[in-house]
């Protein structure tokens, strides 16, 4: 999504803070006013380390800020357990998650 698209979305949003997700990459932007925040994804995240991406955030009276944070995880053993299981989509998952 572009910078237009996103402020045509916000256009009547009356919020100053929107949190977002589903698209596995953790960002912040500022439309305006409102200030949107994905905080990523704890798996299949599509930053360049892969690893498992959150964000915090802390609020005092009427402030806030927001934290990304990224750490890694056993991948390999994610690997190892969508195979035991048979998972039906494991071949896209694994595709994913490999370091290839």
């Amino acid at each position: 999504m572009n910078a237009a698209e996103m402020a045509a979305l916000l256009r009547d949003c009356d919020a100053e803070l929107v949190c977002v997700g589903h698209t596995h990459c953790p960002f912040e932007y500022r439309a305006g006013e409102v200030h949107v925040v994905n905080p990523g994804a704890v798996s299949l995240s599509v930053t360049e380390d892969k690893g498992a991406s959150y964000a915090l955030l802390d609020v005092e009276g009427d402030e806030y800020s927001v934290q990304h944070y990224s750490v890694p995880y056993d991948r390999a053993k994610v690997i190892d357990q969508l195979n035991r299981m048979r998972h039906p989509g494991r071949g896209y998952l694994i595709n994913h998650l490999s370091d290839r």
